[in-house]
């Protein structure tokens, strides 16, 4: 045993002592972030970011944006990393990275965020919410987040149909000085036998066509210490001990076929591959922390846009999307007949959507989408219903802007139209397969800006939003607790913010400040609850919610000199998430009024980036409030507040025509240990090093 870890220590000494040379090699001997690099590159990337902001501040609804720049300083492996820095956002995070990480944007519940991936929705229709620890970030261009609706109305129409979008943007191949190839190869390597390669190729196939093609590996055994309290921490004996069955091993590969046609057309096509097969750690709960629960994922979709502008009143998009998920679990020590459990789960989508925006006159558009999408899903579960569902989406979207005001409305109509088999040899002529019902609705959107001055980056923004969801399959069709009689969640939204930018002249070339108070509710809201005892549960539309919270934002740059510059951005959140469901009923009039389960009432995350002409230095914070584990906010399942801190150090070097990047990370830094999920540790201090050479 102790050779094993001396010997992953010998192999990871010499990238450990590359990086800390690369990081502060003197800079006489290679040309690193000399000063033309730094005024040209850096600057045009600062140019860039500006605009962004922009785009930000004059939104009609709150939206937040992390282009890659930023995403530079944050380093994040995996999309749940950078989420966590957007302002009003909740990442539920079962530890280490191979834990399940959902998002839930202004406690609305991480069914009611739709992820985007490169303009077209990723679907999970057997739990409603998608793991974002499936997706890597390293050929990510830019992540953005709109709570609400976004002021652009040229989108498929299944963009609408969600209480917020997370949109994620991957890189398109660009060759200057007449290349046709470029490449980058990637490492990672860190604490916990932590390692991911990670490969980049980009080709450019003729004047027209260009192909990118991305594959990570990643592998982590996860085996963090942590300790382990037995009664009150710290006021009884305790354990120091090692997080078992937390290892996790992904593959993801993905190719994409970039069209750009003479006639104002394009064409994107992307084939996307994903598997894992990872240990569910167990809640580390009095003497037992132990689970030998499997998970294997795999998952492939293949996806198509083509857009074409006509003229400067017409343009049209398309969509396409075939998708296809397979999961396994396995539990070896179930309590059964058989003494083990495995079940298979399938699913698949297929996707249509078409768009067309016109615009009348020089400040009004209109557009007019529709969705179909056929889901199924399968499993070998007794009693499974196997269920289809048929989903129609039609919009009709307007906007109005100029220089002082953007308005824009839509209405969105749902058609849901659900389907059971079952075969009745296996079932003994029992119809298990009782199907859920039909659903249909409007939802209304309307949302204003105004820019009251005309010298000032000074505006005032109103937003509402109504949407509905319907119950995933697990709600409705999972053995012994699914429940086909229950009704769509409807959440309304209401959103007032101030926005103000301001380019400054001097050694302070820009700051910007957000704040929105928000009051969402949900009606219907779907929650397991007890039937005939502790171990049989039933989905039912008991719940009601009401959120009142506020969300600010500061970013701000400092021209310390024509080689340094410092940024420094700042969120803070409040939310005020209360229950109330019943002040009658006995069980319930227990939680009423109380905040609901993992919802801080503060939050905070912060960034600092510092670059030089030497060694780049960026540092994050993240802050979580108390919070409670369960709905009664009694001392029992209170969780105490949390800060989580990471310093990097980074450095950009040019050997003549190869780009070689090389950092050094320590995360937790002062290794603090506290759960997102209760009894659910996460990692202390850790150590990550990368080295990527770009050419």
């Amino acid at each position: 045993m102790f050779w094993r870890k001396k010997r992953r220590f010998i192999l990871c000494y010499p990238m450990i002592l590359l990086v800390l040379c690369l990081l502060f090699f003197p800079k006489q001997k290679i040309r690193a972030q000399e000063s033309d690099s730094l005024n040209v590159k850096d600057l045009q990337g600062i140019t860039v970011s500006e605009k962004t902001i922009k785009k930000e501040l004059r939104s009609a609804t709150p939206l937040q944006t992390l282009a890659e720049k930023e995403l530079k300083t944050l380093n994040p492996v995996q999309l749940s990393d950078a989420v966590k820095f957007f302002s009003g956002v909740n990442v539920k995070d079962y530890g280490g990275i191979g834990g399940l990480k959902t998002v839930s944007v202004r406690s609305l519940g991480a069914a009611h965020t739709a992820v985007s991936y490169d303009g077209i929705s990723v679907t999970d229709f057997q739990s409603g919410q998608v793991d974002l620890g499936r997706f890597s970030l390293g050929n990510v261009k830019k992540i953005s987040l709109s709570a609400g609706q976004e002021d652009d109305i040229f989108r498929p129409a299944r963009l609408f149909a969600s209480a917020a979008v997370l949109n994620v943007s991957t890189t398109a191949p660009e060759f200057s000085g007449g290349k046709k190839f470029n490449a980058k190869i990637s490492l990672k390597a860190g604490s916990f036998a932590f390692w991911t390669p990670q490969l980049n190729v980009e080709s450019k196939l003729n004047d027209v066509f260009s192909l990118s093609f991305n594959a990570e590996y990643l592998t982590s055994k996860g085996n963090y210490p942590y300790t382990l309290y037995y009664g009150i921490a710290e006021q009884d004996s305790s354990l120091r001990k090692i997080r078992e069955n937390s290892d996790i091993q992904t593959f993801h590969a993905e190719v994409n076929i970039f069209g750009n046609f003479k006639n104002n057309a394009e064409l994107r096509v992307k084939s996307y591959y994903y598997q894992s097969e990872r240990g569910l750690p167990g809640a580390t709960i009095l003497y037992y922390d132990y689970s030998g629960q499997r998970l294997f994922d795999r998952s492939f979709f293949t996806q198509a846009h083509y857009k074409q502008i006509f003229n400067s009143k017409f343009a049209i998009q398309a969509n396409g999307k075939f998708n296809w998920l397979y999961q396994r679990y396995r539990n070896p020590d179930y309590l059964g007949s058989d003494g083990s459990q495995e079940n298979n789960y399938y699913q698949t989508e297929s996707y249509l959507s078409g768009t067309v925006l016109y615009h009348p006159w020089k400040n009004f558009s209109f557009s007019l989408a529709g969705d179909f999408s056929y889901n199924t899903m399968r499993a070998d579960l007794p009693s499974f219903a196997f269920p289809e569902r048929i989903t129609w989406l039609m919009i009709l979207a307007g906007k109005y802007n100029n220089r002082f005001m953007t308005v824009s409305g839509s209405l969105l109509a749902t058609v849901i139209d659900e389907k059971v088999s079952y075969k009745e040899e296996d079932y003994q002529g029992i119809n298990y397969g009782r199907k859920a019902t039909n659903g249909q609705h409007l939802s209304p959107t309307l949302s204003v800006a105004f820019r009251p001055f005309k010298s000032e980056d000074f505006n005032l923004r109103l937003m509402f939003k109504e949407i509905f969801r319907m119950p995933s399959f697990n709600d409705l069709y999972y053995s012994r607790v699914g429940n086909p009689d229950l009704k769509p969640e409807y959440a309304r939204q209401y959103n007032a913010g101030v926005t103000w930018g301001k380019k400054i002249a001097g050694w302070l070339p820009w700051l910007s400040l957000s704040g929105d108070f928000y009051y969402n509710e949900i009606d219907n809201k779907i929650i397991a609850v007890p039937t005939k005892n502790i171990f049989e549960w039933s989905m039912q539309n008991i719940g009601k919610v009401k959120i009142h919270g506020l969300d600010a934002t500061l970013e701000s740059r400092f021209q310390i000199s024509e080689k340094y510059l410092l940024s420094l951005a700042g969120t803070y959140t409040f939310q005020r998430a209360l229950d109330v469901t019943s002040n009658s009923d006995p069980v319930y009039k227990k939680i009423y009024g109380h905040q609901i389960p993992y919802t801080p009432k503060h939050s905070a995350s912060g960034r600092f980036n510092f670059e030089n002409p030497y060694v780049n230095l960026a540092y994050t914070l993240l802050y979580s409030g108390s919070r409670y584990s369960l709905g009664q906010n009694i001392p029992e399942n209170y969780l105490e507040p949390y800060t989580d801190q990471t310093l990097l150090l980074y450095r950009r070097f040019f050997l003549k025509k190869v780009i070689l990047n090389g950092s050094f990370e320590i995360l937790n830094l002062f290794d603090r240990q506290y759960e997102v999920v209760r009894y659910f540790p996460m990692p202390g201090r850790s150590f990550r090093i990368q080295i990527n050479v770009q050419f």
